[in-house]
């Protein structure tokens, strides 16, 4: 998770100083997550997440949701009428 919030973080071009600023968090807090050595709370996943623009599910589990992103393909399928 923390090598996530990094990752994510420095794509952004952000500091922990700035993302600690953006989301309410401390730096510590920050910091200490990205290591590894602590864990966040529920409510600073939140409010780092919103700030990163990043999905909770992916930064939680490596995995994002895609359940409501169809491919052209299979999309034109549905609307095809059916003869």
């Amino acid at each position: 998770m923390g090598e996530r919030l990094a990752t994510q973080r420095k794509s952004l071009k952000l500091t922990q100083e700035n993302l600690a600023e953006l989301s309410g968090v401390s730096v510590k807090t920050i910091s200490s997550a990205e290591k590894g050595k602590k864990a966040l709370r529920p409510e600073n996943i939140v409010r780092i997440c919103h700030s990163l623009e990043l999905d909770i599910s992916y930064l939680m589990t490596g995995n994002a949701l895609h359940s409501d992103i169809r491919s052209e393909e299979h999309t034109s399928e549905l609307q095809s009428p059916v003869p």
